[in-house]
């Protein structure tokens, strides 16, 4: 799967971002306010999930479950200019989420349809 986001970044132009960031580690208040926002998401009020997820990532930019979490609300939302930009700040983070992120930049693609190109390479 990752091999394949590769090939399909390298073909669409679009380049994964460099694992270069270390994670912060979210304060209780932030976890509670990301919380809340997977409560949100859940009952699917997208925007008060990303209201909550800003809140933490003001913050601290490279907190990664923010950043998932709001990717994923803004992806519902079919925002996928938004839920790239996010996916893309969290897949510069070195953390246990990575795959998480190059899977959400990989849905994407499908959703804005890239994938096509990819398909194209595998029959060639």
């Amino acid at each position: 799967m990752i091999m394949a986001l590769f090939v399909v970044f390298a073909f669409a132009d679009e380049k994964l971002p460099e694992v270069t960031k270390e994670p912060s580690l979210p304060s209780p208040a932030q976890r509670a306010l990301v919380q809340q926002g997977v409560a949100l998401h859940d009952a699917g009020d997208y925007d008060g999930a990303i209201q909550k997820y800003k809140q933490v990532l003001a913050d601290t930019p490279t907190e990664v479950i923010a950043l998932h979490e709001i990717s994923v609300s803004y992806f519902e939302k079919r925002d996928y200019e938004n839920a790239l930009a996010f996916a893309k700040q969290g897949a510069e983070i070195k953390s246990d989420l990575l795959p998480q992120f190059y899977m959400m930049i990989g849905s994407i693609l499908d959703e804005t349809g890239k994938q096509q190109e990819f398909l194209d390479l595998q029959h060639h």
